[in-house]
């Protein structure tokens, strides 16, 4: 058998490849024996033709395994994703959106339309309720904006609102005139559905807003080459069929939403499960092989508008029947980490090793297998990669692309890495920076019912996709908090249209909020929830402990204790 030596984009550092074709892949799916294995046995063959036919380097390929050069993808025809906010419009299909407001890019999600038609609907459906007036729309804004006001100051309970303590006095409240009560009635009453019952939607009751926030993320935005796709858990504590349980999350039962992101974070389409799948008119058998949750993904795929994006996942998703099924079928190309129980070949399998001398000569090294399906679509070659990563743990890497495999230093922290995991670092955390956005201020309290749950989760990504755009347009950064000064605008926005005439507060509270902030600049506030709790400053810069407190300085903002003299200190001797 003819040998050759490596191209050169993979000759810069040690590494082994192996074969992995369409032939052996069922073996190595299986745990097959090594002495059946074809990857084993082709190494093992010729491995003394391998150590006599190299240049050195110790890498050897066999002459009809890797293509010289690779097969090329075809280009991209989407729009690209630009950073450069003169060209936003490549992006957005919006009308200068550099100028937006915090309350027009809510209402480009949930538009006042789909607002009349929930007051509508809840009308409708109020039974004989002696309490119950009719609901108008000026109502409403009211609501949202009690929501949002809820969702910055975090209190114990949405009843706090209403206080009159001066840890959660909320002077916005009192002069809204909405009653605790009316608020609990809308709460109550509120309806996204027009009461009629679909038998094959498990989601029908929310159906108007989740469809009204699907299609208008895919209206505003024109998705990028590069996407990522993961999960979304908004938890919910209540009874329905459509939650489940799953080992790590932050919430014992949760919704369970599989969203494609930009690689900013923005919001481009979800699935739910238990949701009908669309299956393209595809009753083939390479479809009906795919597990229920490559099916989920072959359902979003089908959603883009154009062909050959780069979809990053993480390990619950990646495995070779659907990234070869995506390439094929829908013209779509896939990069993701590998579990080790997915059919991984021996030849990338990793010995366990945690020795520092052993993991020290493995920092450069990496195992390549290319899996050729280019019998049944000219271009599709999947690539395998494992290597050592961080404290030994063994990384494993499938993708449809084409990288280099070369080691280069990038990143946030500026470490070598190879150049298919740079590239997945880099794209593959559009659904954390949403969920980190969703869940700082998310405008959800408990509840008995599923659908204030994912209403609630609606209204927060349609806040969130908002805000992620105006700061990828370059909003001014005026604030030390943005996220929450974004909000505050949208919570005066929509008081300003809802029409409501500001009643003024009770002359007390007036004269004691004056008084503190004019006279007294420097004074504890109490930061509700446990959950809010700071580390005082004096009591780390002392005794080197970190202490949680519950008040902060009004002014200095820094958390500091009460009861130790520590706010005392902090003002006094501050240098």
């Amino acid at each position: 058998m003819k040998r050759r030596t490596t191209r050169a984009a993979l000759a810069q550092s040690s590494q082994k490849t192996v074969k992995y074709d369409t032939e052996s892949e069922s073996n190595c799916s299986s745990g097959s024996d090594n002495e059946n294995d074809p990857l084993v046995s082709s190494n093992s063959e010729n491995s003394s033709e391998d150590e006599q036919d190299t240049d050195g380097n110790g890498i050897m390929e066999e002459e009809d395994y890797f293509p010289n050069p690779y097969p090329t993808i075809p280009r991209f025809n989407g729009s690209p994703f630009e950073s450069n906010s003169n060209n936003s419009k490549k992006v957005l299909n919006i009308n200068n959106p550099k100028d937006l407001t915090p309350l027009q890019w809510f209402l480009e999600y949930l538009p006042e339309s789909f607002w009349n038609k929930v007051v509508k609907f809840t009308n409708d459906q109020v039974d004989s309720d002696s309490e119950w007036k009719e609901l108008t729309i000026s109502e409403i804004w009211v609501f949202l904006a009690l929501l949002f006001l809820r969702a910055i100051k975090k209190p114990p309970s949405y009843r706090d609102l209403w206080s009159s303590d001066w840890k959660y006095y909320c002077a916005k409240v009192h002069a809204l005139g909405m009653q605790r009560r009316r608020f609990e009635l809308i709460r109550k009453y509120i309806k996204f559905n027009n009461g009629e019952e679909d038998e094959n939607d498990p989601y029908w009751r929310v159906r108007s807003i989740l469809d009204e926030l699907k299609s208008n993320c895919k209206r505003i935005v024109k998705p990028p080459q590069k996407l990522s796709l993961d999960e979304m858990s908004p938890g919910y504590r209540g009874r329905t069929k459509n939650t489940i349980s799953m080992k790590g999350k932050k919430s014992k039962k949760h919704f369970n939403i599989k969203a494609i992101t930009l690689p900013n974070g923005a919001l481009y389409t979800f699935y739910l499960r238990n949701e009908q799948l669309n299956t393209g008119n595809d009753d083939s058998d390479d479809y009906g092989s795919l597990t229920p949750t490559s099916k989920a993904v072959v359902h979003l795929v089908l959603e883009l508008p154009s062909n050959w994006h780069h979809i990053f996942v993480d390990n619950l998703y990646t495995n070779l029947n659907l990234f070869k099924y995506l390439y094929i079928q829908h013209k779509t190309i896939c990069s993701g980490t590998w579990r080790e129980k997915r059919g991984i070949p021996n030849g990338l399998q990793l010995t366990q090793n945690t020795s520092k001398t052993f993991l020290h000569s493995q920092e450069n090294e990496r195992s390549i297998a290319a899996i050729d399906f280019t019998s049944e679509c000219d271009s599709c070659i999947l690539t395998g990669c494992s290597f050592y990563g961080t404290k030994g743990k063994h990384v494993h890497f499938l993708t449809s692309s084409r990288f280099n495999w070369e080691y280069v230093v990038g990143g946030s922290k500026n470490k070598s890495r190879l150049d298919a995991i740079h590239d997945y670092n880099t794209n593959m955390h559009g659904n954390d920076l949403l969920d980190a956005a969703v869940e700082f201020h998310p405008v959800y309290f408990r509840s008995k019912r599923w659908t204030i749950r994912l209403a609630s989760w609606v209204i927060d990504v349609a806040v969130a996709n908002g805000y992620i755009h105006a700061k990828h347009l370059g909003i001014e950064r005026n604030h030390d908090s943005l996220h929450a000064f974004w909000i505050g605008n949208l919570i005066d926005q929509l008081i300003d249209k809802s029409g409501v005439q500001l009643k003024e507060t009770d002359q007390i509270c007036t004269d004691k909020t004056s008084k503190l902030v004019t006279e007294f600049l420097h004074y504890p506030v109490h930061l509700g929830h446990e959950n809010n709790r700071k580390y005082c400053v004096i009591c780390y810069k002392t005794n080197e402990k970190k202490q949680r407190t519950f008040f902060k300085c009004s002014d200095c903002g820094v958390g500091l204790c009460v009861d130790k003299e520590c706010f005392k200190k902090y003002h006094t001797e501050k240098q």
